[in-house]
């Protein structure tokens, strides 16, 4: 029997400590890799419009291509045999739901951890979602 792909998905607000519990958990991980969206974001080399920049519009639009470039990266490293963490603010459902989306038809397994500090720690379990076995859709648990 063959693992189930899975993805990790670690949000919280600005300084919770994303990076560090991302770094932590890939190096825990048999065949672990870090994906930070932030670094996805800096790649732009010009026209990068942040988070909160204006125009707000494409603002957007870069997030939205940053979250499904963090999951082509996260499918790529599953179909070789590694654990992708994904680390990025995931600030509204209809963020979280992009990433349920991408993933699903994948048959990957995704937990979504938010930090909250001042803990910075994974405080709570927003989903965790496992393929059905022998289908391509998944169930929330």
């Amino acid at each position: 029997m063959t693992k189930t792909p899975h993805v990790w998905l670690i949000s919280g607000v600005p300084g919770a400590g994303k990076t560090t519990v991302s770094r932590l958990l890939a190096a825990q991980l048999g065949r672990g890799i870090h994906i930070e969206g932030d670094r996805i974001q800096e790649w732009i080399r010009s026209g990068a419009v942040w988070p909160g920049e204006e125009p707000e519009d494409e603002a957007e639009r870069q997030i939205q291509l940053n979250v499904r470039n963090q999951c082509l990266l996260a499918r790529s490293y599953c179909e070789s045999g590694f654990t992708p963490v994904l680390d990025y603010v995931v600030s509204t459902r209809v963020r979280l739901r992009e990433y349920v989306t991408l993933l699903l038809p994948l048959s990957i397994g995704l937990s979504c951890l938010l930090l909250t500090p001042p803990l910075r720690w994974p405080a709570i379990v927003i989903v965790r979602r496992r393929p059905l076995p022998n289908s391509g859709s998944g169930s929330q648990t």
